[in-house]
């Protein structure tokens, strides 16, 4: 049968109008003629009205269907592989402070946590102010509240309760020139003295220069991971606690 033949027999079985069959290439008529047939084999009425919603599906994809898009897979961020040398958690803080009292501008701060307790500076700029706190037992884990002779201890190193805080220690280390690596070594003996943190602790410095970097307060930052052997995100330089 012609392609005329395929198309008569279909209109005058009212499977198709005329209209409707003068839009069709070969290969849709004959999968159209094929359907038809089929019913005829199995004694199925005749239902125009599908044949119809067929072709107008078969219409619609070849007009409207488009390739579909490929992305392309997003590119994963490597995290900075674990470095076996030995951290400097002492040598970083004084590092970080040193560069809070230089270049910071803005909201900065130095925190340092080890298992849950923490202790933290920022830098004010006006009046040369470099502000320490530490955090109370409202902010720290139950085993590691302190008594009164840890709060002794803190009155010795200067630091004392701030009376419009809600249970913060506070002072100021301004004295000049600053101390950087006594300052420090308090740091530490809070950890140690006050907070009686266990050895192995996950601990880390979180450092953040300024609320709006420029390249050099950056750099300052990425400094920082020469005296660490592992880091989280950009700010965050860890270590576990040993002394």
């Amino acid at each position: 049968m012609s392609f005329d033949d395929f198309r008569k027999e279909l209109v005058e079985a009212g499977e198709l109008d005329s209209a409707e069959a003068e839009k069709l290439d070969l290969m849709e008529l004959i999968s159209i003629y094929q359907k038809f047939k089929i019913k005829q084999a199995t004694g199925g009425a005749s239902r125009p009205s599908s044949l119809r919603a067929e072709l107008m599906r078969t219409s619609v994809r070849k007009k409207t269907t488009k390739p579909r898009a490929i992305k392309a897979p997003k590119k994963k961020t490597a995290a900075p592989k674990k470095r076996s040398k030995p951290p400097r958690p002492r040598e970083g803080l004084v590092y970080a402070l040193e560069k809070l009292t230089t270049i910071a501008k803005g909201g900065n701060y130095c925190m340092t946590v080890v298992d849950g307790c923490w202790v933290n500076f920022r830098y004010k700029k006006r009046g040369d102010h470099l502000y320490f706190q530490v955090a109370g037992d409202k902010y720290i884990p139950k085993k590691s509240h302190l008594k009164k002779e840890h709060i002794e201890i803190l009155k010795d190193m200067g630091i004392v309760a701030e009376p419009m805080s809600d249970d913060i220690f506070s002072a100021h280390f301004d004295d000049e020139p600053r101390n950087l690596k006594r300052i420090v070594d308090t740091v530490f003996e809070i950890f140690s003295k006050v907070y009686r943190v266990s050895k192995g602790a996950d601990a880390y410095i979180e450092f953040v220069i300024g609320s709006k970097p420029s390249a050099e307060m950056a750099g300052a930052v990425e400094g920082m991971y020469d005296y660490f052997n592992d880091r989280d995100g950009k700010s965050k330089f860890c270590w576990n606690w040993s002394a």
